[in-house]
């Protein structure tokens, strides 16, 4: 992945793409690396757990910071992009904690914190008009 400014579409497609891939290819455990006995996603002697999807992993698979892809957002052509990454991650963390598999304190904490679940959304500055009936009343 490019450091600079000239990221393009399909270069950072391709890099996401790699990460989540590479989270589904690889179990966590080395045990489960082992199995060779299982049903789906489920192994005979343990549960086969995907490596997780977390935008620490994903920024560091790309080689970037946090700040730096979520900066990203504001160029057109790599929002919708970025912005269907980080559903992703989101949806991942919800549904595994809903279903138990994630910590839900740690769940909650990733999606105040990553995601703003919970931050109320204030606009950047008020701006009050008075008409002018209301203005003569006011002095």
């Amino acid at each position: 992945m490019r450091s600079d400014n000239k990221i393009t579409k399909c270069a950072l497609k391709k890099a996401i793409d790699d990460y989540f891939s590479s989270c589904d290819d690889s179990p966590s455990s080395p045990m489960c690396a082992v199995c060779k006995d299982g049903v789906g996603d489920k192994c005979l002697s343990c549960i086969k757990k995907r490596t997780p999807y977390t935008l620490a992993g994903l920024c560091q698979s790309m080689g970037m910071t946090k700040r730096r892809f979520l900066s990203l957002k504001s160029d057109d052509r790599l929002c919708g992009i970025v912005d269907g990454a980080l559903m992703k991650i989101e949806r991942y963390v919800e549904e595994n904690a809903l279903c138990g598999t994630v910590n839900n304190t740690f769940a909650q904490a990733v999606l105040k914190e990553e995601f703003g679940w919970g931050r109320e959304e204030t606009p950047d500055s008020v701006r009050i008009e008075l008409s002018p009936e209301a203005e003569e009343y006011g002095g």
